[in-house]
């Protein structure tokens, strides 16, 4: 049965190990715009890949072919973690609005 991390832990990137025991997979998505369910796709593609499902080397493909059909499941959302938004300084305004 998977082992969750200590408390501890939380905020802390996981050894290998820890992760193995926990049967958890860390994923650091960026960019400056995603489309629905975009990061959900992307895991599930990507957990296709650790699974055996699909081939690593399918990726490319499916994303110059962009179709959504080629791609993994769209896996629920329960686990994914928002961690921070950052925007360009020059998208920030310098006094709040009124």
């Amino acid at each position: 049965m998977p082992q969750a991390l200590p408390p501890e832990a939380a905020g802390a990137l996981p050894t290998a190990a820890e992760a193995d025991a926990a049967r958890i997979i860390r994923m650091d998505i960026s960019g400056n715009g995603f489309l629905y369910n975009m990061v959900r796709i992307i895991a599930g593609t990507l957990h296709e890949v650790g699974r055996g499902k699909m081939r690593p080397d399918r990726i490319p493909e499916i994303l110059a072919s962009r179709n959504r059909h080629l791609a993994g499941p769209t896996l629920p959302p329960q686990g994914l973690c928002l961690e921070w938004v950052r925007y360009a300084e020059s998208s920030v305004p310098s006094e709040p609005r009124a």
